[in-house]
């Protein structure tokens, strides 16, 4: 059991790497504008073409948690201070976490860099993240495969919290 959490841990490093390299690609729109709005065409279109191409939420967050989407949407992003802290203190995250908007909890997985302070819409921002739901989770970490190869049920759960146990 212990290779196949190394070969999933492996698979969710590489991932998550690549998600890191996307959202440096927003983080340098984002610098060379400094402040925007998400009312603006040109932006409105770049960021529904990023969030098309990675199937997920792009979001803009500040260091209190609070968050607002792409399309406009404020949420509270449930996840506990150690993670903002470790924002603020310029380290990327990933975590499953609740997110709370328009009277709705939502589960997803969360990966987000900080950068430099924007302003959108007259507000600062000092990270930008993206949220994935469990599906592309489950895709990204080719679990039917590891169903079938051995030949039972392996829970996302314990999976997830044999990765970030080994991670932390």
């Amino acid at each position: 059991m212990g290779a196949v959490v190394e070969q999933i841990q492996q698979t969710y490093d590489l991932q998550v790497s690549g998600y890191y390299s996307q959202l440096q690609l927003v983080e340098e729109f984002l610098l060379h504008e400094r402040e925007l709005s998400l009312e603006v065409d040109t932006n409105k279109n770049f960021f529904e073409a990023w969030e098309k191409e990675s199937e997920s939420t792009l979001i803009f967050l500040q260091e209190n948690g609070q968050a607002v989407s792409a399309g406009g949407t404020k949420m509270r992003i449930d996840m506990p201070s150690k993670l903002l802290l470790d924002l603020k203190n310029g380290y990327n995250i990933g975590k499953l976490v609740r997110l709370d908007y328009d009277q709705e909890k939502k589960d997803g997985y969360l990966v987000a860099i900080p950068c430099q302070e924007y302003t959108i819409n007259g507000e600062t921002y000092t990270a930008i993240g993206t949220v994935y739901d469990h599906s592309k989770l489950d895709s990204m970490l080719k679990l039917k495969g590891y169903e079938v190869m051995m030949g039972k049920h392996i829970c996302l759960c314990w999976i997830m919290t044999e990765i970030l146990r080994i991670r932390t």
